[in-house]
């Protein structure tokens, strides 16, 4: 009631302010994470130490979630918080609906995926490049697989869901249900710093902070994030040797994805999202034209371009 009685103009200034701090907490995190890295890599580099691609992902995370994420959380300390979660489900999803939920999120990932790779094939094309570049694949293979299970399905997996799932709720949600989704697969699709994990983190990050929405705990995220992770840094990098494996498990995929789209299009009836009532006019407008998430936006696609074109 009392959310009903503030007036346009309060409305406005507090949703712009939020998200102008949260750009801005995100840019402070990038830049801190990055140069932190840049630092840290070099400074091993003089001393000769050898630098392998297990090391030089520990010092990633080090620098992304010891140095970085404090300054998000410093930044976010002025924003008023609108509500709280906790890993104990107030509606507990049952066990087949959450399988459900796995065949959608990864119908997401599968057909944002491909979008993403056809249009930047067409870019790299025009460019001169190879239409495809798997540095990311590339990289894993480089990883041990325990490391790559620690650093690359678990360690992200429970802090970016606390991060782009549990704190942002507590940030946005005042705002309503609809921009805390939108909002969250934002940040997160952002936060990867590439064109080609925008879409499928964006769309991702929505279903899961829908998931939040629904059942008042971030836990169901944490488990399908942990189970893509694992896929992609586990389980892909494994099989790529074996012709009957990789044929298998391929067959595997496109029978999840069939899945996936069959329940969508089952469920979708009665997925809701509750309207928003402290939300301001031109929602969208307020969010982009603040210094903050011009600076994280404008930070989000130099780093892009600049990865695209290496």
């Amino acid at each position: 009631m009392l959310q009903q009685e503030k007036s346009p103009s309060y409305v406005n200034k507090s949703f712009g302010f939020t998200l102008g701090l949260l750009g801005l907490g995100f840019t402070f995190m990038l830049l801190v994470s990055y140069f932190s890295y840049i630092a840290v890599v070099s400074a091993l580099s003089i001393f000769r130490v050898w630098l392998t691609t297990d090391l030089m992902v520990l010092i990633n995370d080090i620098c992304i979630y010891c140095l970085g994420l404090p300054c998000l959380l410093f930044v976010g300390h002025f924003i008023p918080n609108g509500g709280k979660l906790t890993l104990t489900p107030k509606k507990a999803l049952p066990t087949a609906t959450f399988a459900k939920f796995g065949c959608i999120a990864y119908a997401l990932l599968y057909f944002s995926s491909l979008i993403t790779t056809f249009l930047l094939a067409i870019v790299r094309v025009f460019m001169g490049r190879s239409p495809i570049d798997d540095s990311l694949g590339e990289m894993l293979d480089a990883m041990s697989p325990l490391t790559s299970f620690v650093l690359v399905a678990i360690l992200p997996a429970i802090l970016e869901e606390l991060v782009f799932r549990s704190y942002l709720y507590k940030k946005l949600i005042r705002f309503g249900e609809l921009p805390y989704i939108i909002l969250s697969g934002f940040f997160f699709g952002t936060y990867h710093g590439n064109f080609d994990q925008f879409l499928y983190a964006f769309a991702l990050g929505c279903l899961f902070a829908y998931l939040v929405c629904r059942t008042g705990t971030p836990i169901y995220g944490m488990m399908l994030h942990l189970l893509i992770n694992f896929y992609s840094s586990n389980v892909a990098t494994q099989i790529l040797g074996s012709t009957v494996l990789s044929s298998v498990v391929s067959l595997a995929v496109l029978v999840i994805v069939g899945l996936g789209c069959f329940f969508f299009v089952k469920i979708r009836k009665t997925m809701y999202v509750r309207p928003s009532i402290f939300l301001p006019d031109h929602p969208v407008l307020r969010a982009i034209s603040n210094p903050g998430m011009i600076l994280w936006v404008g930070a989000f696609l130099a780093i892009s371009v600049v990865t695209l074109m290496m």
